[in-house]
């Protein structure tokens, strides 16, 4: 059942994210030396998950990649990929490691990976670290990658691997608290412990801001130059928005389902709810 649903979710990365299915690479890779005998429930997966999205293109835009056929005049062969590629990851209102700072420690975790690699899982990962660099190169090459981030709180593009990254990020911790502490290793494990702390809680405040206060952010345009404008960031401003014009906090229930919760603006507030 687990090959199944794993080739349902390939199929769709297949023909509904064209561009992410680089990310299936490593997932080959697992399916092809370690279960190659299920290679027939993998492939019936990638078919249930990808021809209605396959009928779908075919009907509404005529092509395999529907409306991804016509973003391929989008994608420039230029030395600007560079930038672009540094931008994805540290724009201040794009980059990745800007909007989570915390899984700057996925690289780390990924170099402590290099060293353990020995099971399938760490060795599914290891591979998957150049498949995510290829990933971003891939939206370095896209010319509209910094129009991505208009009325979008974060990376955009980069959504598809943070799980991966995550677990780079557990790798890091688990190797620095997961095994018994000595006189010699305590000093150095309590200074990881801050630093790692710091990085969770900016994240968190971060991520807060963006589910409490983007949506009534006025301005949710961008362009190049805003996206490294560090004096126009999103998130200073979503805050500074939300944090002077919020009048209250409502909460609505209706059990069994979760609380929802509304904020209400000054009526003067442009983008008031």
């Amino acid at each position: 059942m687990n090959i199944l649903l794993l080739g349902i979710v390939s199929g769709l990365f297949i023909f509904n994210r064209p561009p992410d299915s680089v990310l299936l690479i490593p997932v080959v890779f697992y399916i092809l030396w370690y279960q190659r005998a299920k290679l027939i429930q993998y492939i019936s997966g990638g078919l249930i998950g990808g021809l209605p999205f396959l009928y779908y293109n075919y009907s509404v835009f005529g092509n395999v990649f529907g409306g991804y056929n016509e973003n391929i005049k989008f994608f420039v062969m230029s030395t600007d990929f560079i930038k672009n590629f540094v931008g994805l990851l540290i724009a201040p209102n794009v980059g990745l490691f800007i909007f989570c700072p915390v899984l700057i420690l996925s690289i780390v975790g990924f170099f402590k990976l290099l060293q353990v690699h020995n099971g399938k899982t760490e060795q599914v990962l290891l591979i998957f670290g150049p498949v995510l660099i290829l990933q971003v190169l891939v939206y370095s090459f896209f010319s509209l990658w910094d129009s991505s981030a208009a009325y979008c709180y974060g990376p955009r593009f980069l959504t598809g691997f943070v799980p991966v990254l995550g677990f780079y990020t557990g790798f890091f911790l688990n190797n620095y608290f997961g095994t018994p502490q000595t006189t010699h290793t305590l000093g150095k494990k309590n200074i990881v412990l801050v630093v790692a702390g710091i990085l969770i809680l900016v994240s968190v405040i971060i991520q807060f801001i963006g589910v409490s206060y983007y949506l009534y952010y006025p301005d949710k345009t961008m362009s190049e130059e805003r996206v490294w404008n560090w004096s126009d960031s999103i998130i200073t401003g979503s805050y500074s928005y939300g944090s002077g014009n919020v009048t209250g906090i409502y909460v609505y229930t209706l059990p069994p389902l979760p609380p929802l919760f509304q904020y209400r603006f000054h009526p003067t507030s442009p983008g008031n709810s």
